[in-house]
């Protein structure tokens, strides 16, 4: 399966969520600051439904990190993780750069 080949209904929106970041320090400790970034994931919005009023494709977005329905795309070889999730569950989008 493709994420070309996914199209969301409603207002559901496929979401292509960025690679993991390290969320150790440099000496292997997880600090609380840490801890609360690992309960938020950007992502990339691939396909949007009907539905959707505020969000684009194109727009990068902040979300819960549990929020929506995961899934894994294996394309060219590679493994990616994406989420279905409704526009509701959205925190904030982030402002293109120019």
């Amino acid at each position: 399966m493709k994420a070309s080949d996914i199209l969301p209904f409603g207002a559901q929106m496929l979401i292509k969520q960025d690679p993991e970041e390290s969320r150790e320090s440099a000496h292997g400790v997880i600090t609380p600051g840490m801890v609360e970034q690992e309960q938020k994931a950007v992502g990339t919005v691939l396909a949007v439904g009907p539905d959707v009023k505020r969000v684009a494709k194109g727009d990068r977005l902040i979300y819960p990190i549990f929020a929506g329905e995961r899934l894994e795309i294996h394309e060219s070889g590679k493994e990616s993780k994406h989420v279905i999730l409704h526009e509701d569950e959205v925190l904030a989008l982030l402002k293109k750069t120019t």
